[in-house]
């Protein structure tokens, strides 16, 4: 199956192997999944309890989704004449109500050897390569329509030793924190190209107009008048959910 819900969720585990060759990266690359073109078909499944109506989202299609987003923001942490740091490589799975995302992260350092007093030309040490294994939870939450996500505690690095592991969890740390997690918020604010409510009402009328029996305009018309608010996150089955409350439909 290639379709794919544009989703956004929690965590970040980074994979990293020793690496000496440069690493291509993009700079400045720009969050672009669009939720229409990914999974124009989607039809989430519903469950109904009383008056509490649940949209449910396969794990699959968000982990999915989220790789992409992942993917498009791949790039070099720090990048100076002796030091550059590399995310690269990046999955990542739902575990649990969390979310956990996997990558490398490569730390190259080299030194100064001297300058041409000829030329100007500055001369350095072969760049000496190290890598290691970074891991970040994220929590995702949507409640009253707005979508939060968060990290859950500080990253965790293995592989990497010295200088190389205080570095690189703090630059971890920056970008998982207030560059990803912001993208993650984003990406869960907007369900094929809708907001948290429209999706809701599109995706769910004529989901619940079949299971009551009632006509789709009757449960249309209602739910624009009055929906309640709509609370979001990961379930016990690590699937998506969606609940919000049912207005007067009958």
């Amino acid at each position: 199956m290639n379709k794919q819900l544009a989703i956004g969720m929690t965590l970040a585990t980074l994979t990293l192997g020793i690496v000496v060759a440069p690493f291509s990266y993009h700079e400045q690359k720009v969050l672009a999944v669009n939720f229409n073109t990914v999974v124009p078909n989607f039809v989430p499944r519903l469950k109904l309890e009383g008056n509490v109506a649940t949209l449910l989202i396969p794990k699959d299609l968000m982990e999915g989704v989220l790789r992409q987003t992942l993917k498009i923001n791949e790039q070099r942490l720090k990048n100076t004449n002796f030091n550059r740091f590399t995310l690269k490589d990046t999955d990542c799975k739902i575990v649990g109500d969390k979310l956990q995302v996997s990558g490398v992260i490569q730390a190259e350092h080299r030194e100064f050897i001297f300058k041409n007093p000829v030329t100007g030309k500055k001369h350095y040490t072969p760049w000496v390569s190290a890598s290691g294994r970074l891991t970040q939870l994220f929590s995702i939450q949507i409640s009253n329509n707005k979508t939060i996500v968060s990290n859950i505690g500080d990253p965790k690095l293995e592989g990497l030793e010295g200088r190389w592991y205080a570095e690189g969890v703090s630059l971890a740390g920056q970008y998982l924190g207030s560059k990803l997690a912001p993208q993650l918020t984003q990406e869960l604010s907007i369900f094929n190209g809708l907001d948290i409510r429209q999706f809701a009402i599109v995706s769910g009328t004529s989901l619940i107009a079949s299971k009551l029996g009632i006509e789709e305009g009757l449960v249309k018309t209602a739910l624009e008048k009055q929906i309640g608010p709509i609370n979001a996150g990961i379930n016990n089955q690590s699937d998506f959910f969606m609940t919000f409350t049912l207005p007067q439909l009958k």
